[in-house]
């Protein structure tokens, strides 16, 4: 028997946001059965555009890549194969997570399994939401531009706004399916916390910041975020998590900002309407406590 049959196994693929529901997925079922997880990064070899980014936060588990001298064709034969069976553990069952549906047969696992899918829903790993804050802080040092506006943001009412559009403008797909935010989501959201937060100082974070400045102009006091690379995505999430009420976009990313930050009296402000597509599920996504507006 392969030694990767004896443990957990979670594909990863997408951006950061996507990464963090798919860890902490495998690594909740991996800790309920007390097995080890292995993260298969099979997808990022072909997908330059996208990059593994798990590994600048305190997650040190075993990781699996086919080697880069296996040619593309091949390679792209065995990701299709592990849609049925695993190529790192031949023996493992697969799961699926398939348009966004709840998957109850994760819940109910038992023995080694490889995962595959998005796995978008808090039910998936709510229980190690205490582990998995402590996994997802950043490795590195945060450099001291960063560590300045953190310690503003810490002792301001802040509120983090995030502005998601970048593919959800230029790629067709990501349009079609999930479409952006209006300005007028964001001016409704900022009404709603006003009411009950004195002095807020608002923080907007965006893949375009050059287009939040042009566009957006709220009555309290605003500073657009833009000293982190696009490549850094970390110290901005850091940044994020670190305010105390949200609005976040139809974003991964957002999303898990607002669900690690440790402010316990955070209000969260979310879009009703999470993908354009109204095929996929609105409600699986957001927590109870969160506002839908």
């Amino acid at each position: 028997m392969h030694v990767y049959s004896e443990n957990v196994i979670v594909k990863l693929q997408g951006g950061l946001g996507n990464q963090f529901f798919q860890y902490a997925t495998g690594k909740s079922l991996a800790l309920r059965l007390g097995l080890q997880l292995v993260l298969d990064l099979n997808w990022y070899l072909d997908n330059s555009n996208c990059k593994f980014i798990l590994d600048r936060f305190k997650i040190y588990d075993s990781s699996w890549t086919p080697s880069k001298k296996i040619p593309r064709k091949i390679r792209t034969v065995l990701y299709k194969l592990s849609e049925k069976i695993s190529p790192i553990g031949l023996t493992l069952p697969v799961l699926k997570d398939i348009d966004f549906q709840f998957n109850h047969d994760l819940l109910s696992m038992r023995k080694p399994v490889l995962l595959d899918g998005y796995w978008q829903n808090e039910s998936y790993f709510r229980e190690y939401r205490k582990e998995l804050i402590q996994l997802f802080e950043i490795k590195g040092e945060i450099t001291a531009d960063n560590h300045q506006l953190l310690n503003k943001i810490k002792s301001s009412n802040s509120i983090c706004i995030h502005i998601r559009r970048g593919d959800y403008i230029t790629d067709s797909n990501a349009a079609r399916i999930n479409g952006v935010c209006s300005k007028d989501y964001y001016y409704r959201g900022l009404n709603y916390l006003s009411e009950s937060i004195n002095h807020p100082i608002c923080y907007v974070f965006s893949d375009e910041p050059e287009w939040a400045k042009s566009n957006l102009d709220f009555d309290c006091e605003t500073l657009f975020v833009d000293i982190n690379s696009i490549d850094k995505p970390e110290f901005d999430f850091l940044l994020m998590k670190s305010c105390k009420n949200f609005i976040i976009a139809n974003s991964t990313f957002s999303w898990w900002a607002a669900w690690l930050s440790n402010y316990k009296d955070k209000k969260v402000i979310a879009p009703k309407v999470w993908f354009l597509n109204q095929t996929l599920n609105q409600n699986m996504h957001l927590p109870e406590s969160w506002i839908r507006i």
